[in-house]
């Protein structure tokens, strides 16, 4: 087992949710997540609901960045685009004899 820590931004903020990007690679990784545990730095806590269903144009995008593994959240309290997102998880590690 292997302690790893999964860091993520706020793309998209509506209340006391938020669209996560950089975090997850895939919607079916999302998936694997949902209701896990989710932190802000500045310590505001959340739990991931789903994979977030965004359009191409419904919101600015940088060249390359993908919609595939945008992450819905939600959170105790309204957080900042300035803040990161970080997920702590355990991950099996094969061990080579």
């Amino acid at each position: 087992m292997k302690k790893i820590k999964l860091t993520g931004a706020p793309c998209k903020i509506f209340k006391k949710t938020a669209l996560i990007k950089r975090m997850f690679t895939s919607d079916l990784e999302v998936a694997r997540f949902e209701g896990a545990a989710i932190r802000t730095v500045s310590g505001i806590r959340g739990q991931v609901k789903k994979a977030a269903k965004i359009e191409p144009g419904d919101m600015p995008k940088r060249k390359g960045e993908s919609t595939e593994g945008i992450a819905r959240c939600t959170f105790e309290d309204k957080i900042l685009m300035s803040d990161i997102v970080f997920m702590r998880a355990w991950v099996n590690v094969e061990v080579p004899t």
